[in-house]
């Protein structure tokens, strides 16, 4: 991907932390994500809440795409000494 990422006033990518999310299934034919943001640092001031829908293509992509960074993420951890 190639898009820009939004950034703050210190030059830093601006992100906001996901609260909670959650799947349906569109009668066999879509997926529906709905993502529960926190816009600021208080964990109990308020939230934005993005409902979005995708053909099924779309959502192995993200799973994909998602996993992908996981997996980078994890390969890069300390691996624990084995005796």
């Amino acid at each position: 991907m190639t898009s820009e990422w939004d950034k703050n006033s210190a030059g830093n990518i601006a992100l906001q932390a996901l609260v909670n999310y959650e799947a349906l299934d569109f009668y066999g034919i879509a997926v529906g994500l709905r993502l529960e943001i926190s816009p600021g640092p208080d964990p109990d001031g308020p939230r934005i809440f993005v409902q979005l829908s995708m053909d099924v293509d779309r959502a192995q992509d993200l799973a994909n795409l998602l996993q992908m960074v996981v997996d980078h993420i994890q390969a890069q951890k300390p691996q624990a000494p084995t005796n």
